[in-house]
């Protein structure tokens, strides 16, 4: 909103076109005035629904989500207000300057909307996800798979509006590109491209083990084999509480794949590491992993 009514009373005082892009050398970087105000509103919006379907996905609220929810929009609002603001205080966008030190207020602006969203957080305790009625929380699932069956489990390892949002992001990079806005290129390809890959990656379980990988590409991919995998169990798992940020991610002697707080497959592998993935009927997986292990074991002896 901020932007817009900047936008709105400074609109006769903003060349047309207006300065995006400033080096320490001045104004790089230009596009057509209506244009490049309704990328701002636009990239404040992105933000918005992105911050709100993030929300949405998770059980409860957290430290981390508020805090993130606060600062962006506040880095982004007063990037786009300075932006703006430097573009009217001249009467042709070649002119408009924007000193390095000016950077440090959305960095600022950021920190400080952060410790608000923080302090604002709500304390919603986490709930454990529900587990089979008579089942202890130390219980291994089981498919009951017999000695002689074989058996093959496999999910999308990601939800779909995870790939919506990507793609999504992967076309604001394009418009970028096109409009040669770079800012919107150089944010939206690397973030879309990367994020897509991983949401177009699937779970899945065999008598070899535990992979993540791609359809009909041999990478990226994670593999596990049956002998490095202890035993697996159903968890709640919080992408920044477990992984420390959404996406795949490892932290310490863990490692995984999340892009929302969900029910998920947590493995305890034979180095005392741990991996886990958020994803659906992450209790059949669990159970086909448990009986594989406990079949080879068996053999074993």
């Amino acid at each position: 909103m901020t932007v817009v009514a900047v936008a709105a009373s400074r609109w006769e005082s903003i060349p047309d076109p207006l300065a995006i892009h400033f080096t320490s050398d001045g104004a790089d970087g230009f596009a057509p005035r209506a244009l490049g105000v309704l990328g701002m509103v636009g990239f404040c919006v992105l933000e918005a629904v992105l911050c709100a379907v993030v929300a949405y996905r998770r059980s409860a609220a957290t430290r981390s989500l508020y805090a993130t929810a606060f600062a962006i929009p506040a880095a982004l609002g007063c990037a786009f207000v300075m932006t703006l603001l430097a573009n009217a205080a001249v009467a042709d966008a070649r002119q408009a300057d924007w000193p390095g030190w000016q950077s440090l207020a959305p960095i600022g602006a950021a920190f400080a909307a952060a410790a608000i969203g923080a302090l604002l957080t709500p304390g919603t305790p986490v709930m454990p996800v529900s587990r089979e009625r008579g089942s202890s929380p130390d219980s291994l699932h089981s498919v009951g798979l017999a000695g002689t069956e074989t058996a093959v489990w496999s999910r999308s390892a990601s939800p779909t509006w995870a790939k919506g949002v990507f793609t999504i992001l992967v076309a604001v990079g394009v418009a970028g590109v096109l409009l040669g806005i770079e800012e919107l290129a150089w944010l939206g390809l690397p973030l879309g491209l990367i994020g897509l890959v991983m949401s177009l990656m699937r779970a899945a379980v065999n008598a070899d083990g535990f992979a993540l990988r791609l359809p009909l590409l041999p990478f990226p991919r994670v593999t596990i084999p049956l002998a490095d995998i202890r035993q697996a169990h159903v968890r709640l798992v919080s992408p920044m509480g477990d992984l420390g940020g959404w996406g795949y991610r490892s932290l310490g002697g863990r490692r995984g794949l999340a892009f929302h707080t969900g029910e998920g497959l947590w493995l305890e592998l034979a180095d005392d590491r741990e991996f886990l993935i958020v994803v659906e009927d992450a209790e059949s997986a669990a159970g086909l992993i448990n009986d594989l292990v406990a079949r080879s074991a068996t053999a074993a002896r």
